[in-house]
């Protein structure tokens, strides 16, 4: 159970996290979303322990390992497949110490802690890892000095995973992987036994690994059970809700009405103002003509709920827009990704493998533009309807 308490983090003298809280059980595939610049990657940042909150508290249970994917690349004479077996420190430890010539019956307590840590069919484990993240059996045995960043990130990605950390916080994976890497990536991840924490601007990748959703707005944190399709309709509907509630507020709030010299006039103040005004006799609610009341109430509802739907209107049209133009692009993004998975497809439409990979790429992108633009409608309209 990972648990935030009433977290608070300042730049600058701005809030990113204003008192956040949440809870998150153990073993959850966790969505990480928010608006860019809304801090994500500083609440991963005070997760990990690189950040002091400027107050509350971040909890873990004791002995928790938590792992982080490193912006830097690994370098050095060492191979991918040696750094990935590294990870592992507990493997580590136990196989230097055995190899400094422990006492024999130190060895057997060795090795019998190495059987149960799997020690010896880690070779083969962390093989298949770099060979789903894109590195053959040549570049798995080659130094990493002779490898690119992007190769060179692949290693630290996939040494990240083989140390299967308690808590593993990922930021944007799917930067320096292709197409193939990331289809594995996606299924290694649906499979990870232990709780993940995952930044991505690909929707189809939330969608496929998330089962719960976290989503930081002005400082406060909320969950949503779901991925992410689950949770923009979860928010959707919230807000058709607090819209509904805040027309049905005013309207209570016009039917309240005062009589002063035989005009009427309605009254803006709430309930409790109201009683107080016509038990001290300044005016008086009883000399209002039943039928005129009903008449002149209902006439102020209607103009009210009929000004309501036209502030409302052109953002409800931005949002309805974007929620058409994610569904028209993720359809195209998807029909690209079938015919990339097939391996005799070169493209699609007559157009060369590299054109399709730009055109998806360029889809990805447009994806995100139109989802920070339906998120800042949809904030729009649920502020404006409190």
């Amino acid at each position: 159970m990972l648990t935030l308490s009433a977290v608070t983090y300042r730049i600058g003298g701005r809030a990113l996290l204003d008192g956040a809280s949440a809870q998150i059980a153990g073993g959850s595939k966790v969505g990480l979303v928010g608006r860019n610049g809304a801090g994500k990657s500083t609440l991963l940042d005070l997760i990990r322990g690189a950040l002091p909150p400027d107050g509350g508290s971040i909890e873990l249970p004791r002995g928790h390992r938590i792992g982080f994917l490193a912006q830097e690349a690994p370098s050095g004479e060492a191979t991918p497949l040696e750094m990935v077996l590294a990870a592992d420190t507990a493997r580590a430890r136990l196989l230097a110490e055995r190899e400094a010539g422990a006492e024999p019956l130190r060895v057997a307590e060795i090795e019998t802690r190495l059987n149960e840590i799997g020690a010896h069919a880690a070779p083969s484990r962390a093989a298949r890892i770099l060979a789903g993240l894109g590195l053959g059996e040549v570049m798995q045995h080659s130094s990493l000095a002779d490898l690119s960043g992007g190769w060179r990130m692949r290693v630290a990605l996939a040494a990240l995973l083989f140390a299967e950390p308690d808590l593993l916080l990922l930021d944007e994976p799917t930067n320096h992987l292709d197409l193939e890497a990331a289809l594995w990536l996606e299924r290694f991840l649906r499979n990870y036994r232990r709780t993940l924490i995952l930044v991505s601007h690909d929707r189809r990748f939330l969608n496929a690994v998330a089962t719960v959703t976290l989503h930081l707005q002005h400082g406060k944190l909320t969950v949503y059970s779901g991925g992410f399709d689950a949770y923009l309709r979860t928010r959707t509907e919230a807000a058709r809700r607090l819209e509904t509630l805040a027309r049905r507020q005013k309207f209570e709030r016009a039917r309240l009405w005062l009589v002063t010299h035989g005009t009427v006039r309605p009254f803006d103040g709430d309930l409790e103002e109201y009683e107080r005004r016509v038990l001290d006799g300044g005016e008086s609610h009883n000399s209002v003509r039943p039928t005129e009341t009903a008449h002149d109430g209902r006439r102020a509802t209607r103009r009210l709920a009929a000004e309501r739907r036209r502030e409302l209107e052109p953002l409800r049209q931005r949002a309805r827009r974007a929620e058409e133009t994610l569904a028209k692009l993720t359809k195209e993004r998807d029909l690209l990704d079938r015919a990339l998975s097939e391996p005799q497809t070169a493209g699609t439409d007559g157009l060369a493998l590299s054109e399709v990979l730009k055109r998806r790429a360029e889809i990805v992108r447009l994806i995100e533009q139109v989802e920070v633009d339906w998120l800042a409608a949809e904030e729009a309209i649920e502020r404006d309807s409190t």
